[in-house]
């Protein structure tokens, strides 16, 4: 006999919610747009994107990693409807290093340059603070 639990929501004894910090699923994720002014259409674990320029922003953690060692995948490309299709998403020279409460992001074009796009998508994976 397989036991099956299936539930919408798993609380501690105080109602709070329960922390996946022993889990290897993602700690943060975000779906966002960088035309025009930057929107993120959806994440976790993510208090904001800032945008600074061209192709760059930095997403901000809610909750931090223990340490910058984390793993980060991604995408980047244009959305239905652009003509601009980014092929990198990395972090640029000119920015700052990533920390364990923010990653800055950079995307960039087939011709080498940074550039704006309306669909870009981010996994973090590492520990917890």
């Amino acid at each position: 006999m397989t036991a099956k639990v299936i539930t919408d929501t798993i609380e501690k004894p105080d109602g709070s919610p329960v922390d996946l910090t022993k889990q290897s699923a993602a700690k943060a994720w975000a779906n966002f747009d960088i035309t025009g002014t930057a929107v993120v259409n959806g994440s976790l674990n993510i208090s904001s994107f800032v945008d600074s320029g061209t192709g760059l922003g930095v997403l901000n953690l809610t909750n931090s990693f223990d340490s910058a060692s984390y793993g980060v995948s991604g995408y980047a490309g244009a959305a239905a409807g652009e003509s601009n299709v980014a092929t990198f998403l990395s972090r640029s020279s000119s920015q700052s290093a990533h920390t364990a409460s923010s990653f800055p992001v950079a995307v960039w074009n087939h011709g080498g340059s940074q550039t704006d796009v309306g669909l870009i998508g981010i996994s973090i994976y590492g520990g917890l603070a």
